[in-house]
């Protein structure tokens, strides 16, 4: 549809547009008439954008809303490893796109470091403006405090990236009044809330990925979005969020407390309530209990009916044998222990989504959240009783729940003391601090939600926004477990529920008995790659900034402001690519390793010794004569390994990196010290080599990705199970 429809097509919006183009020509001619130069600082009047600029905001709006909603795209693995393979060797920032990142990171925190960020973002909202229209930005547009912002934020952002009865009844109304208020702060954060007609209606507008994610278009906003009309994306966000600043908004999210195990839920003004709709949620409970409870007394009296008639006796009261008080008290009790460990879960992810800042990761924990307060246990009814499956299902719920806290307290803790390193002596309010995260003040401890904190007591003004990646965790489990289904196909509900503790108790063990990232790897290339004391210390690296500033700068001091401007561009282009690089490579290297480790438990079920995945051609100064050259090469590497004259049959003691493998004069680089780091900056094929390194370790990660899979649908009449992660695997296979 957007390749059909033509903007501004119409003869009537033509004229139109026309009779604006000549009013802003005539109001411009006005301003500067009365002597105003434009960009001078002691005009309080802009001078209007050229049609052209609105024009094209508005055709970037309506094609978001004529594109025609269509199902989800078939993924293919070798498109993703092709793509991913392709990206190492593109440059993310380069001295074209880096005005307008710098602008949209401004944009997006407009709220720290707000009159600062706010004059910033007005100045760099011209390359906008440029790239809408095609035109070159000009050199002076960017300024190195802006780079070293921006570069500071990335280093912060990427380190965090690195390396979930009569009383019985009363505890379940307390859980399920807790659940719906929960759900509520999620509704009205998600969706936003406004008065309309006597009607609560959403209010807030969706970015593409949450608008498509709820089922739309993919469009922001909509046709009732009108964030072009705008003089710049600076002034349309900085007045979306002036309501913060009256005194007149209140608090709309519940208080709680935990009593007696009765979770107390208050709203804003203290009142404790209990909303119709958990009371409505409790009938429905009730129904659906009384009617698994009617079933298995019906199944007990139709055994003992069976067998009074086998034995000839009367059988008019046999069910009268069945307790059915002690039956409902047994499904009250279980349902009541379920519930707990439901809001056990969700109150860390709860907890983690306090701390997201960034709506999609907000949106995918809300979605996270819906979906542990929407579960319920899968009850097989040709078992004989349910109590067993009720501890398993609470048994998979405590084992999620230990996997999301203890990888969320293990983050909370690396966070505090990056940001205590980085902070070092506190804050001194000089400009050189922008771009670092909140400084976090060592006083006040606060539960976040309950009474009783999920995860660990956070300080008062305490942040962590990387804790909204957590939102990943469900999506991994729900990967795994599909995996295992389709190998094991479980055909009963119990079956399931096996099958998931056991993948989630893998899970727990893998994360508890997890490696540091360079552990696999050698002495020297944990000294030289994997080390973080200097790269990963933004104040260090703005020193090595301006060193290389310092170093180009003296061979280039006949050249113009112009020139000056544009060598600072790409220094700095190259340190932030150098940053990704190095990130970028450092996980291929550990998702590598794991890999390896996976390979060599598979190809020893195959029969094949460990050296299977470090085979090699032997170098050709090595080679032996051979009487007989004619002879085809061999198809598959199974026969190739057995002639030990063409293949190196070795076993590293540690892992290499796979360019050090191939080419040890391009695997030679350092992040250890300034100079090394100054030498990748400024060699003039220090980042090529480096791309070309993170391309080969992602080629040899998704080599081992596919022979994995392979490896893993292979059937095998009697498998051999070996140790280690294996051992676990075997016990999952009904």
């Amino acid at each position: 549809m957007d390749e059909i429809y033509k903007i501004s097509s119409a003869e009537r919006v033509q004229q139109l547009e026309k009779e604006l183009a000549a009013q802003l020509a005539e109001l411009k001619t006005e301003i500067e008439g009365n002597g105003v130069l434009q960009g001078s600082l002691d005009c309080s009047v802009r001078l209007p954008k050229d049609i052209d600029y609105f024009r094209r905001e508005r055709e970037l709006a309506l094609k978001k809303c004529l594109q025609v909603a269509e199902a989800k795209p078939l993924v293919i693995q070798a498109d993703v490893l092709q793509r991913e393979a392709e990206s190492c060797l593109k440059r993310e920032h380069t001295p074209e796109n880096l005005p307008l990142l710098l602008h949209q990171k401004q944009v997006a925190h407009i709220m720290q470091e707000y009159s600062d960020a706010v004059q910033r973002a007005q100045r760099l909202s011209s390359a906008r403006e440029n790239f809408l229209t095609g035109r070159e930005n000009p050199t002076n547009l960017v300024t190195l405090e802006d780079l070293t912002i921006y570069t500071q934020w990335l280093i912060c952002h990427l380190h965090s990236l690195k390396a979930v009865h009569n009383y019985l009844r009363r505890i379940c109304l307390g859980i399920l009044n807790y659940f719906r208020s929960i759900e509520r702060t999620l509704t009205i954060n998600t969706s936003g809330l406004a008065l309309n007609a006597g009607h609560l209606i959403s209010s807030a507008e969706d970015s593409c990925w949450v608008n498509a994610a709820k089922g739309g278009i993919g469009a922001f906003g909509g046709l009732e979005s009108h964030s072009y009309v705008h003089y710049t994306p600076v002034d349309y966000k900085v007045h979306s969020v002036q309501f913060m600043e009256f005194a007149e908004v209140e608090n709309h999210d519940d208080f709680y407390t935990v009593e007696d195990m009765y979770v107390h839920t208050q709203d804003q003004r203290g009142a404790f309530v209990i909303y119709d709709v958990a009371l409505q949620d409790l009938k429905e409970l009730e129904e659906q209990l009384l009617l698994v409870a009617t079933q298995y007394i019906e199944r007990e009296r139709g055994k003992a009916l069976k067998a009074s008639s086998n034995s000839n006796k009367n059988s008019g009261w046999a069910h009268g044998s069945v307790d059915r008080s002690a039956v409902l008290l047994d499904l009250w009790t279980c349902e009541t222990g379920f519930l707990e460990n439901k809001q056990q879960l969700l109150d860390s992810y709860f907890e983690a989504y306090q701390h997201a800042l960034v709506w999609e990761e907000r949106f995918a924990l809300a979605q996270a959240i819906t979906d542990v307060m929407s579960r319920r246990p899968r009850i097989d009814f040709h078992l004989g009783y349910f109590v067993n499956l009720y501890k398993d299902e609470c048994a998979c719920l405590r084992l999620h729940t230990q996997l999301v806290r203890d990888i969320l307290n293990q983050q909370i803790d690396t966070q505090r003391d990056y940001n205590h390193k980085i902070w070092r002596d506190g804050p001194k309010g000089r400009i050189q601090e922008f771009g670092f995260p909140p400084y976090i003040v060592p006083k006040q401890l606060i539960a976040v939600n309950n009474s009783l904190t999920a995860l660990k007591n956070i300080y008062l003004l305490e942040f962590h926004p990387s804790l909204g990646l957590i939102s990943l965790i469900p999506k991994a489990l729900g990967h795994i477990l599909q995996e295992f289904q389709q190998i094991c196909r479980p055909k009963t509900a119990q079956e399931a529920i096996q099958l998931e503790k056991q993948v989630l108790h893998l899970a727990l063990d893998t994360w508890l008995t997890l490696e540091s990232p360079g552990s696999f790897y050698g002495t020297q290339t944990q000294k030289e790659l994997f080390t973080e004391v200097l790269v990963e210390d933004p104040s260090l690296v703005r020193e090595i900034a301006v060193l290389a500033l310092k170093s180009v700068a003296k061979e280039e001091q006949n050249k113009g402001n112009k020139e000056k401007q544009t060598l600072i561009l790409n220094i700095f282009s190259r340190l932030l690519e150098l940053l990704v690089l190095r990130h970028r490579l450092i996980e291929a290297a550990m998702e590598s390793a794991q890999m390896g480790r996976l390979y060599k438990e598979f190809a020893g079920e195959m029969g094949f010794d460990e050296f299977h995945l470090y085979l090699r051609p032997v170098y050709f100064e090595f080679a032996t004569h051979k009487e007989k050259t004619d002879q085809p090469a061999p198809t598959f590497i199974t026969s190739l390994e057995r002639q030990d004259s063409s293949v190196d049959r070795y076993i590293p003691s540690t892992l290499m990196l796979s360019i050090q493998d191939i080419d040890n004069q391009i695997g030679k680089f350092s992040f250890r010290t300034r100079e090394s780091i100054l030498q990748i900056l400024l060699n003039p094929y220090g980042m090529e080599n480096l791309q070309i390194a993170l391309a080969c370790q992602t080629s040899h990660k998704n080599l081992l990705l596919v022979a994995i899979q392979q490896a893993t649908f292979c059937p095998m009449v009697q498998p051999t199970r070996s140790k280690g992660i294996k051992a676990n695997m075997s016990e999952i296979v009904f």
